[in-house]
């Protein structure tokens, strides 16, 4: 099963030479240009925490809630096994060139289900640049938490549900926000809150699966606690006392906004759908068990900004988007 959308050809089309120049080549080194740029971004741009350090979720002894986030600290500690002589932040990076690969190589085809061809093309670039101010103290999951959403938000739009299955019990290995595209799975498969007992068993699968994973990963690696305490009370203060810290992540987020407003009417239904769920339960998050300055905490959000994006300056829908994915409530 091919998830690129290309439909590269031409009088020339089968020889190399002209491949070499063609359409895919093209699109080939646009995907790898963007992820290499994305990780040397986070490289310049990202410091080691000391509350996360990257030795110490490699050896899974992080703190909560980190010590849970594994999925591309796995690929780290396979490259450290291949290679032993490379050090934590080098393993890092080169899982994190997995993750950027994924991300990148995933955000087309997603952006293809809505848009025209020519403006599929620019959201490789636009996703670096969503990217790139979101980037702080370097983590395993950030990336990843694109890369997965980015594929399980197609999966579902394209009614490919067993692979959205998988690609969801990946996300929630890489991050414990993966239970919020339950009501998104609901939404997008049956087109309605009326789900019926399919709608419930369908649901009642995700979560048994969600809890399953995390379970089997408490039981591993145990921790005193799913996350950390006081965060309200952290971002109540911020605003009070220190609202400088959060303009910068108000004013990233504000510009979204305005952006996906701007062509409200026009998005397509599963965009709509998509951020009236998505975004307020990643605000909730933010506040409840997050930190508000952190622009991060909003990584779930990028495949919907970046269609809304290409649709508000005016790139074309394609033309049978509203028709793809068939009837909801079919399947």
């Amino acid at each position: 099963m091919s998830l690129d959308h290309d439909s590269s050809g031409g009088a020339f089309h089968g020889t190399s030479a002209a491949w070499l120049v063609g359409p895919r080549a093209l699109d080939l080194a646009m995907w790898f240009a963007c992820a290499f740029t994305c990780v040397y971004v986070l490289t310049q741009s990202g410091f080691e925490g000391p509350w996360y350090r990257l030795q110490d979720a490699m050896s899974f002894t992080a703190i909560p809630p980190f010590r849970h986030r594994i999925l591309f600290v796995l690929v780290a500690r396979a490259i450290e096994a291949v290679r032993p002589a490379f050090h934590a932040p080098r393993c890092y990076f080169l899982s994190q060139v997995l993750a950027a690969g994924i991300a990148f190589w995933a955000i087309r085809p997603w952006a293809a289900r809505f848009v025209a061809p020519a403006g599929a093309a620019l959201s490789r670039p636009l996703l670096l640049l969503l990217l790139a101010p979101t980037f702080t103290y370097w983590t395993f999951y950030d990336i990843g938490i694109v890369a997965c959403y980015t594929f399980a938000l197609w999966a579902l739009v394209e009614r490919r549900f067993g692979w959205y299955l998988v690609v969801f019990a990946l996300a929630t290995l890489n991050h414990e926000n993966s239970l919020l595209l339950v009501p998104v799975a609901l939404m997008l498969r049956y087109g309605s809150w009326r789900i019926g007992a399919r709608g419930v068993a369908w649901g009642a699968l995700q979560l048994v699966l969600y809890a399953g994973l995390r379970m089997l990963l408490f039981r591993l690696f145990p921790v005193e606690s799913a996350w950390q305490s006081g965060k309200l009370q952290y971002n109540l203060n911020l605003v009070i006392h220190d609202p400088a810290q959060i303009a910068r992540a108000v004013l990233l987020v504000g510009v979204w906004l305005v952006m996906v407003g701007a062509r409200w009417k026009r998005l397509p239904r599963e965009i709509r759908w998509i951020f009236l769920i998505l975004f307020p339960e990643l605000v909730l998050v933010a506040i409840v068990v997050g930190q508000i300055n952190e622009l991060r905490l909003f990584d779930a959000l990028m495949p919907v900004i970046v269609v809304s994006m290409l649709l508000a300056v005016g790139i074309e829908p394609r033309a049978d988007a509203g028709r793809a994915s068939g009837a909801p409530g079919a399947g």
